[in-house]
């Protein structure tokens, strides 16, 4: 996912929410005035639906995530547009 630029940001916290609220991945991220961009290493986490919230002093942004089980690499996530 990538966030676009915000005025005198410097970073962004990142956090995946599994199904029960419980936050199973969270970092800072740094941010640019290109905006940002993260990947987050998902081996271990349970595959299904994950919110992705990203929060920015007072601005949040939340997106639906899956994590789908592969056979070569563990999981992979992809937005609820399909993206990955």
């Amino acid at each position: 996912m990538q966030l676009p630029p915000l005025a005198d940001q410097h970073e962004v916290r990142a956090s995946l929410v599994n199904t029960l609220g419980q936050v199973v991945l969270s970092r800072t991220v740094p941010f640019t005035a290109a905006g940002a961009t993260a990947e987050f290493a998902t081996q271990g986490l349970a595959a299904g639906v994950h919110m992705l919230r990203l929060q920015a002093d007072n601005q949040l942004l939340t997106q639906q995530v899956v994590l789908e089980q592969t056979l070569t690499s563990g999981l992979l996530a992809h937005n609820s547009a399909g993206e990955s």
